[in-house]
């Protein structure tokens, strides 16, 4: 929350205190290593789709409310596990299976 903010204060105005749409995109994905974040979701969720603005109290209070943040609020394109339904078998190429 500590880079979020951060970067909050970069791009945001600063007499509204808000970020524009395309703004928190690259931030989110930057911070979330995605090639591309769409944010209907999230903007749907705070019933402010019209605006496409958003200030930092308004999305902490978001995350908080909202445990799966990022599946609940966002889609990715092209994100490696998107179509992912299952738990993962191995990271860094080692199976984690006791039997192996």
């Amino acid at each position: 929350m500590d880079t979020l903010k951060l970067a909050f204060k970069m791009y945001e105005n600063e007499d509204s205190r808000e970020i524009a749409e395309d703004d928190l995109a690259v931030i989110l994905e930057i911070m979330l290593g995605v090639k591309e974040v769409e944010l209907s979701p999230l903007f749907l969720q705070l019933q402010a789709s019209d605006m496409r603005k958003i200030t930092y109290d308004e999305l902490q209070c978001l995350i908080k409310q909202r445990p799966h943040f990022s599946v609940d609020c966002l889609n990715f394109k092209d994100h490696p596990r998107s179509d992912w339904t299952g738990r993962l078998q191995s990271c860094n190429g080692q199976s984690h299976n006791k039997d192996n």
